[in-house]
Formats: C-alpha cells, structure tokens, sequence
C-alpha cells in the first residue's frame, strides 16, 4: 500500500496512539480448542477479504517528518489476537446474569492495546481484533486507532468486516468511499483568518472563580442501561416541558446525564450560583459537508452549551434538552466545521494544534460522545451464533 495522508480533523496530536474500543459479547454453545481454531480461522480469512479491499487497514499512523499523520505500510493483515480465558473469567451466564459489567470487562485483559497511549507502545496500528473465549461465550473486540478513524468511521469498518464475515461482497461505492483522498475530504475556507478558540475555549472564558472545587473524591466506572420502553417514557415526559418544535431522545437522555452528574458534583462547589457548566458534544458532520456517511475518517466537531450550576438543576428535564438542542440549530455545524479544519491545517507548520478534546475543566464540565446511531447489535460476522447479547465499551484502565 502507498502512504496515505490523515485528513486534517485527524491530525490532532492529542489522537494519536489513542484508541476507542468496542466489545460485541456472543453466546457460543461450544469453546474447545477446535471450536476456537474454526472461528479464528473464520475470523482471519474475512481479514484477507477486507485487507483486499482497504489496504490501509492493517497499515499503522505514523507523523512523518513534515509533521503530517499519515498511514505508512505496517503488517499483511490487521492483527487477530486470541484469548482462552475459560480458567481467568467467569462463564458466559454469569455475564449475562450482571448485565456484562465493567468490572468483568477490563481492557488489560480482552482488549489488544488500552485506550489511552502506553509508554510501551512503539507503532500504533490503524486496526485490531482480539477474540477471548470465555466458557459458554466470545468477547470479541474492536480496536480503532482514533486519528484514523472516529466512532462513525469505525462502525462503519466492523459492518464491512463483517459483510466479509457473511460472504457479501463489497459494493463498488462502498470501495469507493472507503479508499477515497482523505487530505481534501474537508473543504477549507478561502482567505479565512479568524480565530477558532473563541467556540473551543467557550467554558474558560464563562469559568467563574466560584467555581473551584474542594476535593477529590474517588471514582469508578459503571454502565447504567436504559430500556427501549424508559426511553420512550423519558421523552414523553421531558416533551411536557419544551421550548423548541423538537427533541431527540439523544438531546433527553444527554440533559439527564448533565444534570444527574452535575447534581452529584454539587457538594463540592464552592459558589454552584455563579458555577458555570459546560457540555460539549461530539458532532457527526459528515452529512452537513455532504461527505459521505460510510466516510471512514475523522469528521466531527464539538458543540457547546453552557448553564450556571444553579439553573442547570432548577430547570425542567425537558429545557434542559431544548437548549442541547438549540445548541445544534444556532450553529451552522458545516461551517463551523470547515472553520475548525482551516484552523487546524494553518497551524499544521508550526506543530502548535492542541491535543484532541480541548482546554476544559473536568471537575464541572462533560464530554459527550453518542454511539446510539451505530447499528452494532446488527453484526453477527457470519459465525452462526446469531446477534451479539450485548455490546459494551471495555472499562479503561
């Protein structure tokens, strides 16, 4: 394969070597070794299909000398790791029986590299797969390099794999979208000479000084899960309280988890009158830059909506959406991405771009990524044993 050259939203040195991680959770009737060497076996010769295809996907990122983020030739194939974790884990009932926990799903034991950049770790390849055999069920896991590719991007490689998987050949526009130029792939403004930190630092310049917190308290990961049927509840009461024609259940489910996480920070605000809060969310804008959504790469852009501490909690569930929701509209989320992408390539000569999420205080801000758009629960890759019971993102280490 030719080197192919990041587009310019990936090439943010805070992405590189990071990586985002998706586990699919399969029931499998029979794990013995022979079973085991029959699904990698499947597993490795749908890879050669899509290597075939994309043959930048077993490449790995590299910053070359001029600075730029590109894709360099790496191994044949993306790397298929194996696990027998039948004596290390529990069996697949017990998964099921704890709605399949962070705690069980570490990402130093089922994942091939961890999310956040290892001291260790000398190349960062564009894509990984490790399966783990658990007694009575398969964890297969994903593994994106994020300069590459984003959440959209990666779900959209995982569904070709397994149209490999199932023995569906790839569409023409399919191989055409997948390989196209990606240095372009984001038109820049002519003549633009603004500044773009007046949106990204937008928490900073409303930080008040009342805002300091006390403490540290400790954390942990864990999932909270929503049924189809509290979801429609949820919404339907959120929709009682709106300003705006419309709301997506992402915009309710995204209000409530500003104000839940705020309200548990709230002791340790000093001033939560004159606190200021910010929730930024990671935009998909694929659709307003007329690219392509099956588009690999790296096209989102962060929207920002700030409230004092204060109103945040005081106000309805359902304003509280509207706002996330006026957030979006009050944007012109094409341009302000091109916006982001020029600033970005004009410092791509000086090396001076800021890491991947920008400036924020995380003691009263959120990032918020949604994946509820991805169809993972769709993916079977053709191993016969029907759809994925759970689809879970590994606990960090």
């Amino acid at each position: 394969m030719e080197s192919v050259e990041l587009d310019v939203l990936g090439q943010r040195p805070g992405l590189s070597r990071l990586y985002t991680q998706l586990c699919f959770c399969f029931a499998i009737p029979d794990t013995s070794p022979q079973s085991q060497s029959t699904i990698l076996g499947h597993l490795r010769h749908s890879l050669e299909k899509l290597t075939l295809a994309f043959p930048w996907i077993p490449g790995q990122v590299i910053r070359s000398s001029t600075g730029i983020f590109e894709i360099q030739p790496y191994e044949r194939l993306p790397r298929l790791l194996a696990r027998d974790l039948r004596t290390e884990l529990p069996p697949m009932q017990e998964f099921r029986k704890d709605g399949f926990p962070f705690r069980l799903l570490d990402e130093n034991v089922i994942a091939s590299r961890g999310t956040l950049p290892d001291e260790h770790d000398t190349c960062a390849p564009v894509f990984e797969i490790q399966a783990n055999f658990i007694q009575g069920g398969l964890l297969l896991v994903f593994n994106g390099q994020h300069n590459c590719i984003d959440m959209a991007g990666e779900a959209q490689m995982i569904y070709l794999f397994s149209k490999a998987c199932c023995g569906d050949p790839f569409t023409t526009e399919e191989m055409k979208v997948g390989n196209q130029s990606r240095s372009d792939i984001i038109p820049l403004l002519s003549g633009y000479e603004g500044v773009i930190d007046k949106t990204d630092n937008q928490s900073e310049h409303q930080r008040s000084a009342a805002g300091a917190v006390s403490g540290s308290p400790e954390s942990f990961w864990a999932y909270f899960g929503f049924n189809p049927h509290a979801l429609t509840e949820l919404k339907s009461s959120a929709m009682q309280h709106v300003s705006s024609e419309y709301i997506s259940t992402d915009d309710v489910v995204s209000a409530l988890i500003w104000r839940s996480v705020t309200r548990a920070r709230l002791p340790r605000f000093l001033g939560p009158a004159e606190t200021r809060t910010t929730f930024a969310r990671q935009v998909n804008t694929r659709s307003h830059l007329r690219i392509p959504a099956t588009y690999p790469g790296v096209v989102v852009h962060k929207v920002n909506t700030a409230m004092k501490v204060d109103d945040l909690l005081s106000t309805s569930l359902g304003e509280v959406a509207s706002q996330l929701r006026g957030s979006l509209r009050e944007e012109d989320l094409g341009y302000r991405t091109r916006v982001e992408a020029t600033e970005l390539y004009r410092r791509l000569p000086s090396g001076t771009i800021r890491g991947g999420t920008g400036q924020r205080d995380l003691s009263t801000d959120i990032v918020m990524s949604s994946w509820a758009k991805e169809k993972c629960y769709d993916f079977d890759f053709g191993l016969t044993l029907g759809k994925a019971e759970a689809v879970r993102r590994p606990r960090f280490a």
